[in-house]
C-alpha cells in the first residue's frame, strides 16, 4: 500500500513538473511571437484548390491559399519601412486566386519595383463586415508591431447581410453596446483576445476554439473544386427576381456608424487610412454569358435552401451604389482618404469571376490602381487630414417612452445591484407599450445591454464597468438614448451612497 501511494505521488509530480515546463516553454514561444494572438484565420493553414477550367473565367488552377505564422495571409512581417495591412471580406481575401496572384501580393510586388521596402499582408476573410473591420483594425495593430497604412475594401458584405432579411424588419447590432462588441469580438478571431492566465490553459483553449473555428469556416476552404457555384448559378437563374430593394435606412445608418468607428480606431492606432469603394460586375446591360456567372443576391439562407426569391441585379447595383455612397461621405467628413475602385475597374468578365470576385486580371487592376494612389501620394495629400467625427448634442426629448416605473434606485459603494446569476448589474424599466430599438439605457456615461419586451425593459451592466461607476459615492443619471436620432430622455438619478 505504501509503495502505491509513493508511486501515485511520483506521478503526480512528474505531472506537475511536466505541466511547469510546458508552461515556461508555452510562455517563452508566445513571447517570440511578439505577443500576437488574435488571429483572423489560424496560423499556418494551408490549401490548395484546383478549379476546373471554365467555373472561374480568368483564374488558372492550381492554387495555393496559405497563411503565415501570425494568421496572416502573405510574407512574414519583418522590419521594413513601409507596412501596410489590406483588410475586408472575400474580395480581400482572393480565396481562389494563388498567393502571388491576390491583390494585396501584387501589391506589394508593385510598391517594392519602385523601390519602397513594404511588406503588405492580408487580413480579408469572406463574409466580414465593416463591424468585424472596426475590431480589426482596433485589436490587430494593437498586436502587430507598427502598421503604417490599412487599407479597407468594405461595402458588399454589409449589404448582403440587409438583403438576406427580405422583407423582413433589420435591426444592427450596436458596436457601442459594450455586449455586442464583445460578442461580435468572439465569434471574429480565431484565439480570442484575452491573454490573461496560465499559458498553458490559453494553448488548449486555442487548440479547441481553432477546431470549432475550423469546422465552421471548413464549409469555405473544403470547396478545392469550387463545386458549389456551379450550383448557386443555377438556382439563382432558375428563381424570380424582386426588383424592389427592401428599406436599407437602418442598415446604412449602421454601415456610416461602423466607417466612423473604423475611422476612430485607424486614429488611435496612428495608422494612415485608406478606405477603397467596392467595384461590383452589375450593371443592366450584362450579357446572357456574364449573367450565367452571378449566384449572390439571394433572400434568407440561400446557400442551403433550393429555392427562394433573388434581388435583381439592377437592384443589386443600386444597393451598392448607395452604400458606396455612404463610403465617400464619411471619408469626406472625416478627411480620409478613399480610392474610388468602383469606378476605376472594368465591371465585366476583365475583372470578375462572379458578381464580386476578382479573377488574376481583376487583381492586377486593383494592385495597379491602389499601387498608383499610394506611390503617387506616399503620405496623405495636402488638405487631406484626419478629424474627429462632428459631435452632435444630444437634444431632450421626453416621448422616447412613457416610464411608469424604474429601480433599482440606490446600491452601496462598490456594490451591485440586482446582481443577475452572470455577475450583471441590472436596472428594470416599467414601460408603455415597446421601446424601440434605437434606444438604449443609459447610467451615466455607460450604454447598458438593453433587452426590450412589451411593457418591460432590462438594461444591465457588466461587472467590470460597475466597478468604476459604482466605485465612489454619488449620483449617476439615468436616461433613454437614441444616438440614431440624437435624443436622449432624462429618467431619474441613480444613488451610490
Amino acid at each position: 500500500m505504501r509503495k502505491l501511494l509513493v508511486r501515485g505521488l511520483l506521478v503526480l509530480l512528474g505531472a506537475a513538473v511536466a505541466a511547469g515546463l510546458a508552461e515556461l516553454l508555452l510562455r517563452a514561444l508566445e513571447g517570440s511571437r511578439g505577443g500576437i494572438r488574435t488571429h483572423v484565420w489560424p496560423p499556418g493553414l494551408h490549401q490548395t484548390f484546383t478549379v476546373p477550367a471554365g467555373v472561374m473565367p480568368g483564374v488558372s488552377a492550381p492554387t495555393r491559399f496559405s497563411i503565415n505564422r501570425d494568421g496572416i495571409r502573405g510574407d512574414p512581417l519583418g522590419n521594413h519601412a513601409l507596412r501596410i495591412l489590406a483588410v475586408g471580406g472575400s474580395t480581400t481575401e482572393c480565396l481562389y486566386l494563388d498567393d502571388q496572384k491576390a491583390w494585396p501580393a501584387l501589391l506589394q510586388r508593385r510598391l517594392a519595383a519602385t523601390g519602397l521596402d513594404c511588406w503588405v499582408g492580408n487580413v480579408g476573410k469572406s463574409g466580414r463586415t465593416a463591424d468585424q473591420h472596426v475590431l480589426d483594425v482596433d485589436l490587430l495593430l494593437a498586436e502587430l508591431p507598427r502598421i503604417d497604412v490599412v487599407l479597407v475594401l468594405v461595402g458588399v458584405n454589409d449589404l448582403h447581410k440587409r438583403l438576406m432579411y427580405g422583407t423582413t424588419e433589420y435591426v444592427p447590432d450596436d458596436l457601442r453596446v459594450p455586449a455586442a462588441r464583445a460578442a461580435l469580438a468572439a465569434r471574429s478571431f480565431v484565439h480570442g483576445t484575452r491573454p490573461e492566465g496560465l499559458a498553458l490553459t490559453r494553448f488548449l483553449g486555442r487548440l479547441w476554439h481553432d477546431h470549432e473555428v475550423a469546422a465552421a469556416s471548413g464549409a469555405v476552404l473544403q470547396d478545392s473544386t469550387g463545386a458549389v457555384f456551379p450550383r448557386l448559378r443555377a438556382k439563382r437563374a432558375a428563381q424570380p427576381a424582386r426588383l424592389q430593394l427592401p428599406d436599407l435606412t437602418a442598415s446604412l445608418r449602421a454601415y456610416q456608424n461602423n466607417l466612423h468607428a473604423l475611422c476612430d480606431a485607424a486614429a488611435q492606432r496612428r495608422a494612415r487610412l485608406v478606405l477603397l469603394t467596392q467595384p461590383t460586375m452589375w450593371r443592366s446591360d450584362l450579357t446572357a454569358a456574364e449573367r450565367a456567372l452571378l449566384w449572390m443576391g439571394g433572400i434568407g439562407d440561400f446557400f442551403s435552401t433550393t429555392s427562394g426569391e433573388y434581388y435583381s441585379v439592377d437592384a443589386l447595383a443600386a444597393g451598392m451604389q448607395r452604400f458606396n455612397a455612404v463610403l465617400q461621405e464619411v471619408a469626406g467628413e472625416r478627411g480620409v482618404e478613399c480610392v474610388d475602385l468602383a469606378a476605376a475597374l472594368p465591371k465585366d468578365t476583365h475583372t470578375f469571376y462572379d458578381d464580386v470576385h476578382f479573377n488574376e486580371e481583376g487583381a492586377r487592376a486593383v494592385a495597379a490602381a491602389v499601387g498608383f494612389y499610394l506611390v503617387r501620394n506616399p503620405q496623405a495629400p495636402a488638405g487631406v487630414r484626419p478629424r474627429p467625427r462632428r459631435a452632435a448634442a444630444l437634444k431632450p426629448d421626453t416621448n422616447l417612452a412613457q416610464v411608469k416605473g424604474w429601480g433599482p434606485r440606490e446600491t452601496s459603494t462598490g456594490k451591485p445591484f440586482n446582481p443577475q446569476p452572470s455577475g450583471d448589474s441590472c436596472l428594470w424599466l416599467q414601460v408603455e407599450g415597446k421601446l424601440a430599438d434605437s434606444c438604449h439605457v443609459r447610467l451615466g456615461d455607460r450604454l447598458l445591454t438593453t433587452l426590450r419586451t412589451k411593457g418591460l425593459v432590462t438594461a444591465s451592466l457588466p461587472a467590470a464597468d460597475a466597478k468604476r461607476l459604482l466605485g465612489r459615492p454619488g449620483s449617476l443619471d439615468v436616461a433613454l438614448v437614441d444616438l440614431d436620432r440624437g435624443l436622449v430622455q432624462p429618467i431619474g438619478k441613480f444613488l451610490v451612497r
